[in-house]
């Protein structure tokens, strides 16, 4: 995005090199392995190295998209890479299972992500920040109006009759959201 709000360039970022099917399958066998053994006395990890190898495609997987990340603001010619600040984001406890287990991991990349990014975004000159990620994928990046309704990946606002895709709406969002944040700091800081 540039300085005036206007998106510049869009891309989806697929990394074939990480084969993500590999943690899903991990996390079947583990999870049939677990189901049969009902209470797990307290101490005792079952399939200790089946999560090893879940950790160590996971933390291929961060390495390989914070390097593209980092590679792609480069040749963007970026200053600032934004992330939603997930801190506080936590799964909800009452649901079991394997889609439990799904966001759980899901949680455990974004933050390696953020990690792994911040450092090598560093080492490049490229700033990294965290916002907020209220209403990032609710709201029309169009209109600001959140009277939106989603169906997979579409967005589409009531208000000003726009579809998008909502992931590209919710980097706008994201977007949008800093250079506010940003532009807020500045004024306090002049007055």
């Amino acid at each position: 995005m540039g300085k005036d709000g206007t998106v510049h360039k869009v891309r989806h970022i697929g990394l074939t090199a990480c084969n993500t099917t590999d943690v899903h399958h991990l996390l079947g066998l583990i999870a049939r392995n677990v189901s049969g053994l009902g209470i797990v006395p307290k101490g005792h990890r079952p399939c200790r190295k089946l999560w090893r190898k879940v950790d160590a495609a996971n933390d291929n997987y961060a390495h390989h998209l914070s390097k593209r990340l980092v590679d792609l603001a480069v040749e963007w010619g970026a200053r600032v890479i934004v992330f939603e600040n997930l801190k506080h984001s936590r799964p909800d406890k009452n649901r079991h299972g394997s889609a439990r287990m799904r966001r759980r991991v899901c949680y455990w990349l974004h933050r390696r992500v953020m990690k792994y990014t911040a450092y090598k975004a560093k080492a490049r000159g490229i700033l990294v920040a965290l916002i907020s990620p209220k209403d990032t994928s609710t709201r029309c990046s169009l209109c600001g109006s959140l009277d939106t309704s989603r169906a997979g990946n579409i967005l589409a606002c009531r208000n000003c009759g726009t579809v998008h895709n909502s992931h590209v709406n919710a980097a706008i969002n994201i977007g949008m959201t800093w250079f506010i944040r940003e532009e807020k700091r500045l004024r306090q800081k002049t007055a």
